[in-house]
């Protein structure tokens, strides 16, 4: 007889148990919840280097376009924000001087352009410069020193840049009516300049330069035809487009103003300094309380009040104005008017000052002072 075949008893499955679950999911989260914030805080960590770097490498091509610039023409860096954009550093150069002003009392105004060989720099998203701008450079009169001028707040007990103290300014290029050819009084920012030759740190130039930026619209400009050469967004080179301007006969000065001229919603006005500060705009905005304009991704939002008429504003926040700007730069990030060590108040700068060295172009660092 044949026997059957015994099979051995089965094990049980190996399973975990509701418990043992729940112990990997704890360690899981723990996990978790201590590597997303050292994995983030090493992201901005890396973030805030390459801002750095980029900065530095940006003010190095500047200075050195200028070494080998020939005969008058400066060279140097201009700082560029579109809203909801990021922040460009873009080389730019001295490509002639327009007159503004009357007859009897004439203004010479610089034109700079953007180099032709030299490619803009863009920053991280949300991290920003900010130029210095000392007491009694910014000033209303006259038109071709205009600068920062007026207000730029909303609410209550708000106040905007001063002329009788030093104020950090915003790269302003970007909030202004790009349907209109007269807006560009609104376009401002600041520039870090070099002298033709020796790429020296230049401060001496107290007025400011209007640098060639064309506006994205055909609304306004010259009809096509044997007047097409005036449209500057459709140059394809910008320094043969600003020196036929300059010298054509047939060109009255009222058009030429109109084309490079402080009005002109082509033009930029910008003013050499010799302080800056890299931050990050929601460490700032967070500072004041507030968040960045979602729309232009900054401090400052746009409000039409109708065609031609775009006004620049800061966003609602008690303490957004630009005393308290200048204060959470500085390193004053509680507002007492004091700059003092963080284990005794709580100030804790978020900004990084650098002046540029007039020999180097390198960055020193300004410690906030207590």
């Amino acid at each position: 007889m044949n026997t059957p075949r015994r099979h051995p008893p089965r094990r049980p499955r190996a399973a975990f148990t509701l418990t043992e679950l729940l112990v990997v999911i704890l360690i899981l989260v723990t996990v978790l919840l201590i590597a997303v914030p050292a994995f983030s805080s090493l992201m901005y960590s890396s973030e805030a280097s390459m801002a750095e770097s980029l900065l530095r490498s940006a003010l190095r091509a500047g200075r050195d376009a200028a070494i080998r610039s020939a005969g008058r023409s400066d060279a140097g860096i201009v700082f560029f924000f579109e809203p909801g954009g990021r922040t460009l550093l873009v080389p730019c150069v001295k490509a002639g001087e327009l007159e503004e002003g009357t007859l009897n009392r004439p203004t010479v105004i610089e034109i700079w352009i953007p180099s032709d060989t030299l490619e803009p720099v863009q920053l991280p998203k949300n991290w920003m410069v900010r130029g210095y701008a000392p007491v009694n450079s910014i000033s209303p009169l006259p038109l071709g020193t205009l600068w920062y001028e007026g207000p730029r707040i909303i609410g209550g007990g708000g106040y905007g840049m001063s002329s009788t103290r030093g104020d950090w300014v915003f790269p302003e290029t970007g909030f202004y009516d790009v349907e209109s050819g007269r807006d560009g009084q609104k376009r401002q920012t600041f520039m870090i300049r070099f002298e033709a030759g020796t790429g020296l740190l230049s401060t001496a130039y107290s007025a400011p330069v209007l640098v060639l930026s064309p506006r994205p619209s055909a609304t306004g400009r010259s009809p096509v035809g044997s007047d097409q050469w005036k449209r500057a967004d459709l140059a394809s080179d910008y320094s043969r487009f600003v020196r036929r301007v300059l010298t054509d006969n047939s060109i009255r000065l009222f058009e030429r103003q109109a084309l490079l001229g402080s009005v002109s919603s082509d033009m930029v006005r910008a003013k050499a300094v010799s302080q800056i500060a890299l931050y990050d705009e929601k460490k700032l905005a967070a500072g004041l309380g507030v968040h960045p304009d979602r729309d232009t991704g900054c401090l400052y939002t746009v409000t039409r009040a109708g065609p031609g008429n775009v006004t620049v504003l800061w966003v609602r926040g008690a303490l957004v104005d630009a005393a308290h700007m200048n204060a959470w730069i500085e390193g004053d990030t509680d507002f007492d008017g004091r700059i003092e060590s963080p284990s005794a108040t709580g100030d804790s700068p978020q900004a990084k000052m650098f002046t540029i060295d007039r020999y180097t172009a390198v960055l020193h660092e300004v410690e906030a002072q207590p």
